[in-house]
């Protein structure tokens, strides 16, 4: 049943393995998935539609716009090119600053649009620069420690 609902309900395919456990007269089912290289798997809602998930802990949470662009961008072969423009400037110095944004307060303080901070958040994201906080309502998005922003003002 779990091997149907995998081939019927996502795209790609998601790959698993399972155990069988009786546990007090009851069959539990413990399902493992491995991180996947073909990212992101799509799941087939009630309504029909198709949406991505991304799993932390033990919750299931909808992966944002930002996210899915960024998946879309580790698979560019060309690379990826930007310039570190004011917009950017910006959002790197509020993160040093303040800790973490929204993409919304992102959008207000560097006056571009909504799809410009998705694009440039995805970027950001991409390249390890910043890293993304899910489970909190909204993302937040905060300079990753580990990235040595030097070479980027």
């Amino acid at each position: 049943m779990v091997d149907a609902a995998a081939k019927i309900y996502s795209k790609p395919k998601i790959d698993f393995s399972a155990l069988q456990w009786d546990v007090d007269g009851k069959t539990v089912f413990e399902v493992m998935i491995e991180p996947s290289q073909h990212r992101p798997h799509y799941a087939q809602t009630d309504d029909g539609s198709w949406v991505a998930f991304i799993r932390k802990n033990d919750e299931n949470i909808l992966a944002n716009g930002v996210l899915l662009k960024s998946w879309k961008l580790e698979k560019n072969r060309s690379g990826i090119y930007f310039q570190y423009d004011e917009p950017r400037k910006i959002l790197i110095d509020y993160l040093n600053n303040s800790g973490t944004i929204t993409l919304s307060k992102f959008s207000r303080i560097a006056i571009i649009s909504r799809l410009q901070a998705e694009n440039i958040l995805a970027e950001l994201l991409t390249l390890k620069c910043i890293e993304a906080h899910f489970g909190e309502n909204p993302v937040v998005y905060s300079l990753n420690m580990d990235f040595d922003m030097n070479g980027l003002k």
